[in-house]
């Protein structure tokens, strides 16, 4: 089940597996990678495969938000994002936040309208504007700035299965000559 990959793992001890190298992962099924609880993938965007012009990442991987979970897993992973990728995301993530304060005020105006001393003719009307620029401003950042990637499986409370890489990513880090750079996690 698991792919021709030059960074796979030795066996580790379970005294090791605590504190496991983030550097060390698997890819498995050309899908998915197999890791701890910190990993540090090489150099490469997730998105595009493209191996120059990266911006490193730190994203906290869980669940998605409608998955039922007891105990909620986190995975710290740093990677990397091809610039053009990085900028549209950020463009997208200030959107969103200008919309939402525009919404927060235009919700929030009608009820601080007599410490101003202005009169709002149509309170309600403003009102709905201000939830409708707040949804959209959410609406942008889900459907372009957020990251695709998360935890699929936990396996044997230790390892985790994370996805959401692109066929594009996993063909890259395959014919990539990577060194792993030092480690930028705290032990």
């Amino acid at each position: 089940m698991e792919s021709e990959n030059p960074f796979v793992p030795s066996l580790l001890s379970p005294e090791q597996q605590s504190a496991a190298d983030p550097d060390v992962f698997t890819v498995v099924d050309g899908r998915y990678i197999l890791c701890y609880k910190r990993v540090s993938l090489p150099p490469v965007c997730v998105v595009t495969g493209k191996s120059h012009d990266l911006v490193p990442i730190a994203e906290s991987l869980s669940f998605r938000w409608y998955r039922i979970v007891v105990r909620q897993h986190w995975v710290l992973c740093r990677c990397f994002l091809h610039s053009s990728i990085h900028r549209r995301r950020a463009r997208m993530q200030r959107t969103n936040l200008l919309l939402k304060g525009i919404g927060f005020c235009l919700f929030f105006l009608p009820l601080g309208q007599d410490a101003i001393g202005f009169d709002l003719p149509n309170a309600g009307i403003t009102c709905l504007i201000g939830v409708a620029l707040f949804i959209l401003g959410s609406l942008l950042v889900l459907l372009f700035a957020s990251s695709s990637l998360k935890i699929a499986v936990v396996v044997d409370r230790r390892q985790y299965l994370l996805s959401g890489f692109t066929p594009a990513f996993f063909a890259a880090i395959a014919t990539a000559n990577w060194a792993p750079p030092e480690s930028v996690f705290p032990k």
